[in-house]
């Protein structure tokens, strides 16, 4: 299976005859989000700038999963961690891994993609709100090292946006990146 990720033109008209002529359910997460797939075909999109996106596949069973965490770490606030795991990376990386076990997916065969983390923000705004991007992209890959993930693809800061199209039945990712405003 091909890890790489895509970033070829005409996507999006891919994209829509994968939807229409295709029959693929549609999902687009927002932050906080995450989704779950059991195989079925499906696409999912979601638009990062500081929030980080990690995508999960296992291509025996051909399940995925993808989340769209927008603050790093849970342990800050721990009620909120439970209550809500989808809105910290740690918690929703760690969520959606235990979710792929239930569908019986195996810690080394998972394959994972972390994306997003961009310094979208102006650099003369406070400290705390210039550094999220680049704290979201260590927070996803320091909960991927604790879960023993291998991380396949990491394509995170820079300035600018990006959009996301995850296939979780095959893993495929693409990404379009948008000008910086």
């Amino acid at each position: 299976m091909d890890t790489s990720i895509n970033t070829r033109k005409g996507i999006t008209n891919y994209i829509n005859d994968l939807i229409y002529a295709h029959k693929y359910d549609w999902v687009h997460l927002k932050q906080g989000e995450f989704f779950v797939s059991d195989g079925s075909p499906v696409v999912v999109s979601t638009v990062l700038g500081s929030c980080v996106a990690v995508t999960m596949h296992h291509p025996k069973t051909g399940t995925g999963a993808i989340t769209h965490g927008f603050l790093p770490d849970s342990r800050q606030q721990p009620s909120k961690g439970l209550q809500d795991p989808g809105r910290f990376v740690d918690s929703s990386t760690e969520f959606i891994y235990r979710e792929m076990l239930k569908l019986g997916a195996k810690t080394d065969e998972i394959e994972v993609k972390v994306f997003g983390g961009a310094q979208v923000f102006d650099h003369r705004q406070s400290s705390q709100v210039v550094g999220v991007g680049s704290s979201n992209s260590r927070a996803a890959l320091q909960a991927l090292n604790a879960l023993c993930l291998k991380v396949n693809v990491v394509e995170v800061g820079g300035s600018r946006s990006r959009k996301l199209y995850f296939l979780p039945q095959s893993g495929e990712v693409w990404v379009k990146k948008f000008s910086r405003l």
